[in-house]
Order: structure tokens, then C-alpha cells, then sequence
């Protein structure tokens, strides 16, 4: 038996037997790839205040949020797992909303604890400020949650049609109640995207290079992952000894969709070396299948762990998820069958998706070999038409010109009423009103906004030839829900206008002439 599935107050229900403790977990369709940019943080919020009011203790009892899932879990005996989860239910009806000033300083000072990862970077370049690509950003929403908004979300999402159980270790408890208003299943967003075309690739500061790809969910994914990481080795470490560290993982995205990660580490002298031979083992991944006996390797390593009692007992978390997303469960014969099934070819073909829909983030200064590679969208492809201001000349240009030292001339900014360009020779970053997501705002004026393509701009009044006026004309434009309000920043922190004396100014002049 590798699950039962049951059906609690019309909560769909997935267990198994295995010796131990009981170890459960109560899964909504919902995360933070739902929520939007300016109110991202609502889910994490609802997660906290629930598992205070149900008297979670944290070796016992926590909760996570990813992209599309939020789960409780808990382990213990029956009497505890029935407690648990009917307080949890309880709470989501009636959430703590007076609790949300002392969550919100919680939640800010666990995100002061986290460090942007490179799927974070990926994820922002693929899909822009929305959707899937909300991981990549800081919680911005977090102290801005009205009590009103919190329970609006909370009857939303967290209903008996959005929720799934699964046990390991035994049916469920007598008397397991799973009290939730009703609602419907929720599908996953659609995914939003930024790249005109693939393969692409972008610049960042980093010692390696890393890379993602979009495929199928399939075990011939998964033995792909597993393929690509053994190559990395080989070639980047056992042949060219440039790079210490690769990794390559395989992480679902929805029902039909998973994401494959890559990443290799090196040093900035061999920058040049590990580009090239990064991108090579991807094209060999493509052009010619995988060996006979490393098929049979892959297969056997994705069938050892078929043979674990406690992996065979961990599907019905899996099932549950699967229930969520409208797909088929996984079973063991399932996989078996797949991994009898899997071939050389198989393998191929989704190098020929990886290598298609690829983008590589790649080391500053340097590019992919060849011309298949596209360099993903830095820049708009038009501006707005409105008031052109000119920056202050004394004020430092390496603050005003995000284009980079391939740009001539000095940037001018250009508001109008449906949007805001920088402008610097033929290249634009327009940030039209109507999409964008999120907008920072402090009280001395400065503004920063992000447009849901990912691309932003800092707009700093002081820099700008009669930038006082900027804040009013970019608040009338920007709609009042995406406004992030910021606390007031130190002087020092203010950028100024450098003042030079007359005698200063007549020998710039003279020097220019």
C-alpha cells in the first residue's frame, strides 16, 4: 500500500502507514507567485498569525510559503495531530489581527536573515515582477496589511476546495475535523515572461556562471538534472580544473512544468574558459544522447530510493500536491513504468528544450560564443512623450546613468501622464504607469519604481534641473496601490547637488574648450 486516500469535511485526505510518530501537513493552493509585487508578504503574514493562534510550538509545529503551496505541518501523536490542525482551521476563521504589528517586525527580521540566491536573479529576468518571478523580491507589502485585508485573503485562499492533507505514519485521527469555509481550487497563475526570445542571457556580479530552463515534468527530466550535473563535472572540473562546484536540480513549477537550475562556480581569471565550456556541455546535451551505460546509471539511480520505506512512505505528500494541481498522483508503479520506459532519446530531447529555452547569467563583461545566444531585455523598446528634464551638471553621472559606459551623453528624463523614460542616446527604461507594479516611495521625493517587466528606475529629485516637481507628476500617474511608503532616510543618505565656486566652474569650462 503506498496511499489511501480519504476525504475530511471536503478536504481531500492522503495517507500511509510507517512506523514512528505521526507526521502531517495541511497544504493550500496558494503562494506568494499569487500575490502582487506592492502586497507581496500577505501569504507569509496569514501563515504567521495562524500558527500563533494555534499555539504552535516551533520543534513541533511550522509552516512554509513557496510559490504556489502553503503548508502546515506538525508531528506527534494522534490526540496532538487532531488538536493541532482543528486550533489551525480555528484560527484561519478567525485570524489574530491584532497580532499583525508583532508578525510584521517577525517577518522583517527573518528576511533581514536571507540572502538573494541566484533562482532569485533567474527567476526576475524570466518572468519580470510578477508571478513566478515574485521570488526574487523582498516583501515589500509587509507593514501595510490592513486587518480587512488580511481576513479577505484568508477567506480567499485558505478554503476546504483549496486544501489537501496528507499523514505519514497512519490513517487519520479519530475525530480529525478540518473545519474551512468553503471555496474553489484556485489554478496556478499563469506565467508571466519577460524574454523576446531564447536562448538569452544576462550579466551579473558573480564568480560562475548559472542557468535555467523550462520542461516538461517527466522522469526523463529529473535523470536529465542528474546527467547534466555528472557532465558539469567531468568537463569543468576532472577535465579543465576551473571550477570547484556545480549543481544542477530539477524543482516543479505546476502541474505540467518544472524548472531545471545549473550552476558552476570559478574564478575571475578563468571567467572566459568556464563560459565557453558551460555552454558547450549544454550543446552536447542536445546534439548527441547520453551513453548506454549512463542511461542505465541514471535509471538506477532514480530507482534506489523506490526501495526506502520512508520514501515510499513520503508519497502521500506528494499526492496531495498533485491533488492541488489538477495532476495525476504519483505511485510507484507510475515511475517504475517511466523509468522502464526511459531512453536515450528521451534524455536528448529535453536537452534540445534546455539548450532552447535557456538563460544563462553569466559574469560581467563577458558573452555566450556565437550569435544564438540573445542578450535578455535590459532596456524598453519605446519611451513616453511628456516634460524633458535635464540632469543637475555637477551631480555625479554614475547616479543618473544605469545604461553603462557603452552609452554617450548625458540622460534626461522625460514624465508624462501615462509614464516616466530615462533617456541616454537611443537606449530608453520607460516605466508606464498602468503596469507598474511597484513603487517606493519616500518622503523627501525619491521615487523608485519597478514596471512588471522587471525593469526600474530610481528617480532621485535632487539629481534633476527642477526636480521638485518630479514627485507630483509621477503620483498622479502611479495608481495608489502599488505605492510602497518608506521611512525617512538620514541626510547623508539624500544625494546632493556638488556646489563649486564660480572660479571652479570658469576652469571646467576652460578645460572642456
Amino acid at each position: 500500500m503506498e496511499w489511501v486516500r480519504t476525504e475530511i469535511d471536503g478536504v481531500p485526505v492522503f495517507w500511509s502507514e510507517h512506523e514512528g510518530e505521526l507526521t502531517a501537513g495541511l497544504v493550500f493552493r496558494v503562494g506568494h507567485a499569487d500575490e502582487r509585487l506592492a502586497r507581496r508578504g500577505i501569504t507569509h503574514l496569514v501563515e504567521h498569525l495562524a500558527l500563533h493562534q494555534a499555539g504552535a510550538r516551533h520543534d513541533q509545529s511550522n509552516g512554509s510559503v513557496d510559490a504556489t503551496l502553503t503548508t502546515f505541518l506538525t508531528h506527534g501523536d494522534a490526540e496532538h495531530v487532531r488538536d493541532f490542525f482543528a486550533s489551525l482551521c480555528a484560527a484561519l476563521a478567525d485570524l489574530p489581527v491584532d497580532r499583525i504589528p508583532a508578525e510584521n517586525q517577525l517577518l522583517l527580521t527573518e528576511a533581514d536573515g536571507r540572502s538573494r540566491d541566484i533562482q532569485s536573479s533567474l527567476a526576475i529576468w524570466r518572468y519580470g515582477a510578477a508571478t513566478y518571478g515574485l521570488s526574487g523580491y523582498d516583501e515589500f507589502g509587509v507593514g501595510l496589511h490592513s486587518p480587512e485585508e488580511v481576513r479577505a485573503w484568508a477567506r480567499a485562499w485558505f478554503t476546504s476546495g483549496n486544501a489537501a492533507m496528507w499523514l505519514i505514519g497512519g490513517p487519520p485521527p479519530d475525530g480529525l475535523r478540518l473545519e474551512l469555509p468553503a471555496g474553489p481550487r484556485v489554478p496556478t497563475p499563469e506565467p508571466t515572461s519577460t524574454l523576446r526570445r531564447t536562448p538569452a542571457y544576462f550579466n551579473a556580479s558573480l564568480n560562475g556562471v548559472a542557468a535555467s530552463s523550462v520542461v516538461e515534468r517527466s522522469t526523463a527530466a529529473t535523470a536529465y538534472a542528474d546527467l547534466l550535473q555528472r557532465r558539469l563535472f567531468q568537463s569543468l572540473r576532472t577535465a579543465e580544473g576551473i571550477s570547484y562546484s556545480q549543481t544542477a536540480t530539477y524543482d516543479r513549477r505546476d502541474a505540467y512544468l518544472a524548472e531545471i537550475t545549473a550552476f558552476a562556480d570559478g574564478l575571475s581569471s578563468v571567467h572566459s574558459r568556464l563560459v565557453r565550456g558551460f555552454t558547450e556541455v549544454i550543446d552536447w546535451l542536445a546534439e548527441l544522447p547520453p551513453k548506454e551505460h549512463e542511461v542505465a546509471e541514471l535509471i538506477e539511480l532514480r530507482r534506489a530510493p523506490l526501495l526506502d520505506p520512508r520514501i515510499r512512505a513520503g508519497l502521500p505528500v506528494g499526492a496531495a500536491h498533485a491533488e492541488l494541481f489538477g495532476a495525476e498522483p504519483p505511485t510507484i508503479a507510475s515511475v517504475e513504468a517511466e523509468l522502464e520506459t526511459l531512453c536515450a532519446e528521451d534524455i536528448q530531447d529535453v536537452g534540445i528544450t534546455v539548450r532552447d529555452n535557456i538563460l544563462l547569467m553569466v559574469p560581467e563583461g563577458h558573452t555566450p560564443a556565437g550569435d544564438r545566444y540573445v542578450a535578455a531585455p535590459h532596456t524598453s523598446t519605446g519611451r513616453v512623450e511628456g516634460e524633458i528634464l535635464l540632469p543637475i551638471e555637477s551631480a555625479q553621472p554614475g547616479e543618473q546613468n544605469p545604461f553603462g559606459p557603452a552609452t554617450t551623453g548625458r540622460p534626461r528624463l522625460c514624465v508624462g501622464p501615462t509614464g516616466i523614460s530615462l533617456i541616454s542616446g537611443p537606449e530608453f527604461i520607460t516605466i508606464r504607469f498602468a503596469d507598474c507594479a511597484a513603487m517606493l516611495a519616500w518622503p523627501d521625493g525619491a521615487r523608485h519604481l519597478i514596471g512588471r517587466d522587471g525593469l526600474h528606475l530610481r528617480i532621485e529629485p535632487t539629481l534633476w534641473k527642477y526636480g521638485a516637481a518630479l514627485p507630483d507628476l509621477i503620483d498622479r500617474g502611479v495608481p495608489p496601490g502599488v505605492v510602497v511608503p518608506k521611512p525617512p532616510r538620514a541626510d547623508q543618505d539624500i544625494p546632493r547637488q556638488v556646489r563649486t565656486s564660480s572660479w571652479s566652474r570658469l576652469r571646467a569650462r576652460i578645460k572642456r574648450h
